[in-house]
């Protein structure tokens, strides 16, 4: 409708000069020309289609079968497998379950567990025989992954650090937007499957925060005599060692306030990126 007041001249619009009506007409045209199929070379173009259609169906026939690992995303043992295959740069499907799908692992391997690899007919779990079967399959190439160094004995300092990190970690993972928690029902089954000792109110031990941080920062501080470069924890690439550390310090990088020395960021960074599994920093509280 006319903004214009009674009696008052209707402006209209002047006609277009002629030669930009004829760019106008022509502009259709030239846009149907640029998807008109081009001329083959040495054949028609629909042959040319088939011939790499053909191409495509053999490649991928040829393709090595891709794996799929079902993991929970907090879960230390499923970031295990997850390591494995990121530092052999296997391509997989990585399929998160909800917390409380107990029937889709079941019918798997027999239990509610991660994580679990299957590849065509083969299903596996236990995570640290899905890391040797990864890094010890020809297809991916030749062995990775070092032995332990028991001088270093990381897995006395995360018994070490369990019980404080324990507290400080279960009662925020239901309150983190991860895959397996979104549903509350599955939050609900978190906090039902992972009970705490005396005091076990996960809002009494959000409550102890401070005096737990202080305890859990003490021991961040021996990490720099344990950790002997910044991208593994012994010299000469990844071991044993970082498949068990790195995925501990990663659940602990959801826990803000914890102070983590250059040193250990660094290790961790480089881990992340070498591994292809993102760090918590970002969402901490």
């Amino acid at each position: 409708p006319s903004s214009q007041g009674p009696g008052s001249r209707v402006q209209r619009p002047r006609p277009p000069p002629p030669m930009l009506r004829v760019a106008c007409m022509l502009l259709p045209l030239a846009a149907a020309r640029a998807f008109v199929a081009p001329r083959a070379v040495g054949g028609t173009a629909a042959a040319v289609a088939r011939s790499g259609a053909r191409g495509a169906s053999a490649a991928a026939a040829d393709a090595p079968p891709m794996p799929t690992l079902y993991v929970y995303d907090h879960c230390p043992f499923a970031a295990r497998a997850r390591m494995a295959l990121g530092l052999k740069n296997v391509k997989h499907h990585l399929h998160f379950f909800s917390n409380d799908d107990v029937e889709t692992p079941t019918a798997l391997v027999g239990k509610k567990i991660v994580p679990i690899f299957q590849l065509g007919d083969e299903v596996m779990a236990e995570s640290l025989d899905i890391v040797k079967r990864v890094d010890e399959d020809p297809a991916y190439g030749p062995p990775l992954i070092k032995p332990r160094n028991p001088a270093k004995d990381v897995a006395g300092w995360i018994d070490k650090a369990k019980p404080a990190f324990r507290r400080l970690q279960r009662p925020r993972l239901p309150l983190t937007p991860l895959a397996e928690f979104q549903f509350q029902r599955a939050r609900d089954a978190y906090v039902k499957n992972h009970p705490l000792p005396e005091p076990s109110s996960y809002e009494e031990n959000l409550a102890m925060t401070p005096q737990l941080l202080e305890e859990l920062n003490s021991y961040l501080l021996e990490l720099d005599v344990i950790i002997d470069t910044e991208t593994s924890v012994n010299e000469g690439g990844p071991s044993y060692d970082d498949i068990e550390l790195f995925p501990q310090l990663r659940g602990m990088t959801l826990i803000k306030g914890l102070t983590f020395t250059d040193k250990t960021v660094k290790y961790l960074e480089a881990m992340s990126a070498a591994t292809d599994i993102p760090l918590y920093f970002r969402i901490a509280h």
